[in-house]
């Protein structure tokens, strides 16, 4: 099964990312970051590193978007550039702070490498054409403004 391919879009930057589970569909979401800024970007001095974030979301539409935001926060204010996500994990949460809601949390531990990123082709992150399949086969679908 292919991880990720890129979708037609007028302006930006639209992919789909495909796994055997949800998770590993968020994970193969790395993929495209590292395609997209390795192909357009300079990077120089680059040695590997390690970044464990956890983000939540108040649905699994918004636990994604924070999931990219933060990858691509780490890219713009660090230079840490990912290459996979290993021990994703997506957590549903029954109840939040006592007020009934739900929402998601989300852990994994980014692969990657810190560089110097002269440019970055991506801007950001939109909630515009989101498409999230939960079944056979599990696929993200995302908008990237660039």
């Amino acid at each position: 099964m292919k991880t990720f391919e890129f979708l037609e879009h007028k302006a930006d930057v639209r992919f789909r990312a495909y796994g055997k589970s949800l998770e590993e569909a968020f994970a193969n979401c790395i993929r495209v970051f590292t395609e997209l800024i390795e192909a357009e970007a300079k990077t120089s001095k680059a040695s590997k590193a390690r970044r464990a974030i956890s983000v939540s979301g108040r649905d699994i539409r918004a636990l994604l978007y924070c999931f990219l935001e933060e990858v691509l926060f780490l890219i713009d204010s660090e230079g840490f550039l990912p290459e996979k996500a290993e021990g994703l994990t997506i957590t549903y949460l029954d109840e939040v702070k006592g007020k009934g809601n739900t929402s998601y949390a989300l852990k994994a531990e980014l692969i990657g490498k810190t560089a110097v990123i002269r440019s970055n082709p991506i801007k950001a992150v939109t909630y515009n054409q989101m498409e999230i399949h939960e079944g056979n086969p599990y696929y993200v679908e995302v908008v990237m403004d660039t």
